[in-house]
């Protein structure tokens, strides 16, 4: 993990993370993998597969003030491409295989349900519903 600044601006630090390889020498290599802004505080980090590949994805799960955000990195390889980036009061990932991410807002009382797809390869948002999520994304 390194942490850097924008523009010599102390409120604008942002934190990377970077994924080590070992050649066959025991030789280290870095590739930075994501970056997050140091004002959110990451609660957890986790990979799993939430497409149903069979490949994992990186899961960067983060509070900033009252919301809670989500960030998805779909690994390839020694990089990895970022195909999730959003925030709301509570976010919920609900399923095994072919996972859906639930994002709700207070406010305007919706969740937002997102779902892998194949075609843009990145999470995408197929519906707005007018409740809490509850667990159940095609309710």
């Amino acid at each position: 993990m390194a942490y850097w600044d924008r523009d010599n601006e102390l409120l604008n630090l942002h934190a990377d993370l970077y994924y080590e390889d070992l050649n066959s020498t025991n030789l280290s290599s870095y590739s930075k993998i994501a970056t997050v802004p140091s004002f959110e505080v990451v609660k957890r980090v986790l990979t799993e597969d939430l497409v149903g590949d069979g490949h994992e994805q990186l899961v960067i799960l983060s509070e900033t003030g009252q919301l809670e955000a989500i960030r998805i990195l779909q690994i390839e390889g020694r990089s990895a491409r970022l195909v999730l980036d959003t925030a709301g009061t509570k976010v919920k990932i609900v399923g095994k295989s072919q996972s859906a991410v639930l994002v709700y807002a207070k406010t305007p009382n919706k969740t937002e349900v997102f779902r892998w797809s194949v075609e843009q390869k990145r999470f995408k948002r197929i519906a707005v519903r007018s409740d809490p999520p509850d667990g159940d994304p095609d309710s």
